[in-house]
């Protein structure tokens, strides 16, 4: 998911030429009921971003309503059961803002729900961005993470933090997880469509190490869906639980 390209590099010793890594990007045609899209993702977990992809715009709701599934190193190809296919997302608007009425020492009682803690929380995102050798290599990528506690089910990486958030929603999918006690783990921000994609999946935590933008927040709060961001380190900012 990387090529090595000859650049001019400009450091405190002038300039030169010199090698580096780039993240790549590949082709995956997705293919619902025959009509055809096309998205540029990392070449990888093909079928977990495509229902990842239809979930979170409302188009599905469960694995159940997938009538067939297939793919190849080109794209994917799923048709639905009959009356589906209708987006809901829609319906799903911005909304007030609510109020923030949460105290410090309800904090450590909500975590638990999911079985964690702040330490706990500082501990897996050092071991969220791990993985990531790409990113390392060549800082052009974005990973996503299902969670469970400590454990980690699943992570993906993609050039674009959409797509790898669609591959960690495609998985709770098809995977069919109740979402009571998992949480989605982000590399980057949290926006407020990925806010809405998160509510039509049922997913009641988000982990970020970057920030959450406004929009992101108040929906969340209107939701009830919790954002932790800016983990980074031993610091990080709970905006809802």
């Amino acid at each position: 998911m990387q090529k090595q390209i000859a650049i001019i590099k400009s450091d405190l010793h002038g300039l030169r030429k010199a090698l580096t890594n780039v993240a790549t990007e590949s082709l995956c045609v997705l293919t619902v009921d025959g009509e055809s899209t096309c998205i540029f993702c990392s070449p990888n977990y093909f079928e977990e971003l495509a229902v990842g992809y239809l979930a979170g715009r409302g188009i599905i709701t469960a694995k159940e309503d997938i009538a067939m599934i297939a793919s190849d190193k080109h794209g994917v190809t799923i048709n639905l059961k009959p009356q589906k296919g209708q987006a809901e997302a829609c319906a799903i608007g911005i909304i007030g803002k609510a109020p923030f009425d949460l105290e410090p020492e309800q904090v450590g009682k909500k975590l638990a729900a999911f079985n964690l803690d702040i330490a706990k929380i500082k501990a897996v995102m050092k071991e969220f961005i791990k993985p990531s050798l790409t990113y390392l290599q060549t800082r052009g990528v974005h990973s996503a993470a299902v969670g469970c506690g400590e454990k980690q089910l699943f992570w993906a990486e993609d050039v674009a933090r959409y797509n790898a958030f669609s591959k960690a929603l495609g998985y709770c999918v098809l995977n069919e997880l109740n979402m009571a006690d998992k949480y989605i783990m982000l590399s980057g921000r949290i926006s407020g469509d990925m806010v809405r994609q998160a509510k039509i999946v049922g997913v009641k935590l988000m982990v970020a190490k970057g920030t959450p933008l406004g929009q992101a927040i108040d929906l969340a709060r209107g939701f009830g869906i919790g954002i932790i961001g800016l983990v980074k380190g031993e610091n990080c900012n709970i905006y809802n639980l």
